[in-house]
């Protein structure tokens, strides 16, 4: 199951009314929009992004491969880089293991 921006400023606006914070649901939504825009714009420049201590994403250079799009029926060059996606376990979850 996807998450969406809304159900995700829903989720925040709930967490933070439990900590007696009283925050606009439209401005967890500019927030969200903000954090996009500079993910986009950090990873199209090559640096690595560390979201909290859950999600790592990096740019991992990968060689150009041949392609085939089956809707225009041609084939084309895949671009070099792609994101990958690390996810990271949290220091206190990795100790109640022990």
């Amino acid at each position: 199951m996807l998450k969406n921006r809304d159900r995700l400023a829903d989720d925040i606006k709930k967490k933070l009314l439990l900590k007696g914070n009283n925050i606009n649901k439209y401005d967890i939504l500019d927030v969200l929009y903000a954090l996009e825009d500079v993910l986009e714009e950090s990873l199209s420049k090559g640096y690595d992004v560390k979201i909290g201590s859950l999600v790592r994403l990096s740019n991992q250079k990968v060689t150009n491969r041949k392609r085939y799009d089956g809707l225009n029926k041609k084939y084309f060059l895949s671009s070099a880089n792609k994101i990958v996606v690390k996810k990271l376990k949290r220091l206190t979850d990795l100790e109640a293991k022990k």
